[in-house]
Parts: C-alpha cells; sequence; structure tokens
C-alpha cells in the first residue's frame, strides 16, 4: 500500500497509480514535462532550489521536498520555473508568487533586525551582493 499515495475523493482512499506513475502523470499531462526535461533541469540547476541556491535531494523530509514550482499564466498552460524546496516554493505562494512583495518582505525584516542590533556583518555584505546583482 505504501507505493500508492492517498486520495481522500477516491472510492478506496487511494490514486489508482503508483507514486512513481502518478508523479509521470502529473508532469505530463498537468506540467507538460517530461522525465526528461526535468533531469536536465536539475542538472541545469546542479541540484540546487532556483531560490534560494541551497541543494535539494532531501526527499524523505516533507518539507524541503523537491517540488516544480510553476504558473499558469493568463494565456493557459503551465510554465515550469524550476526545482524548488517544497517549503521556498510555499513560502513564494504565500506572497502571492510576487518576487517584489517577497523582497520587500525581506528588506523589512532585515530592517527590523538591523534596528535591534540584530543583522550580522556578513548578512549586511550578502544582502548589498545580492542588491548589485539585481541592479546590474
Amino acid at each position: 500500500m505504501a507505493a500508492f499515495a492517498a486520495n481522500a475523493t477516491s472510492r478506496d482512499g487511494l490514486y489508482p497509480r503508483c507514486r512513481e506513475c502518478q508523479s509521470e502523470y502529473w508532469s505530463r499531462n498537468r506540467l507538460g514535462t517530461t522525465k526528461e526535461k526535468d533531469a536536465a533541469m536539475w542538472e541545469a540547476q546542479r541540484g540546487l532550489c532556483y531560490l534560494c541556491e541551497e541543494p535539494l535531494g532531501a526527499k524523505d523530509h516533507p518539507r524541503l521536498k523537491p517540488v516544480r514550482d510553476h504558473r499558469e499564466p493568463e494565456g493557459g498552460g503551465k510554465v515550469v520555473l524550476g526545482w524548488a524546496h517544497s517549503d521556498c516554493n510555499a513560502g513564494l505562494g504565500r506572497l502571492d508568487d510576487n518576487p517584489a512583495k517577497a523582497l520587500r518582505v525581506a528588506l523589512n525584516a532585515a530592517r527590523a533586525e538591523r534596528a535591534h542590533g540584530l543583522l550580522g556583518a556578513d548578512t549586511l555584505h550578502a544582502m548589498r551582493a545580492l542588491a548589485d546583482e539585481l541592479l546590474a
């Protein structure tokens, strides 16, 4: 039974496909990708989360599980942006998938930490480097 994921809407409480087949079905029919495209994207990202740039691969840890982050443009279809940790993906989703809002949240958090003497020099240096990268 562990090979089949739970599905609350089915009669027997399980998906009709094993986890691997369900993942392939989702990739092909919902995201328009393939195992080969997924592997190429993983390789291009060097196994790093495209959002936080930390290593992916903790498949046994539910909050760090690698997922394909995607958007649904107004014209229809889906665009896969990259592999991300499930937490990074969820965090951006909670910020309305809006990079400007995420940047504003990070900036305001840094301002608050700096005001309370909690922002270390290494973090400030990293933020300056990221700002320079963004503005380049």
